[in-house]
């Protein structure tokens, strides 16, 4: 693997929501291993994850307050991949 797209997968999964606007996204990267989708996913998955429970205590973030809609999803994601889904 060549330094500059190491570089780049290392910056999708430190913060995937630079690159990818839904979870499904990740699976239609077909420069991506598997492993690095589930990284990225993973990611995606503590972020939802942090701002659910800062919403809880009343300290929303940005977004249109469907933050557990959108864990639903990323978990759903990770969920197709772990069963073989668009390795």
């Amino acid at each position: 693997m060549n330094r500059q797209r190491m570089k780049a997968t290392g910056e999708m999964i430190a913060n995937p929501g630079r690159f990818f606007t839904h979870p499904a996204e990740v699976l239609e990267q077909p420069e991506l291993r598997r492993t690095e989708r589930l990284a990225i996913l993973r990611t995606m998955e503590l972020d939802a994850t942090e701002l659910s429970v800062a919403t809880e205590e009343n300290m929303p973030g940005p977004g249109d307050g469907s933050t557990a809609s959108r864990l639903q999803d990323i978990r759903r994601t990770i969920r197709t991949l772990e069963r073989g889904g668009a390795a």
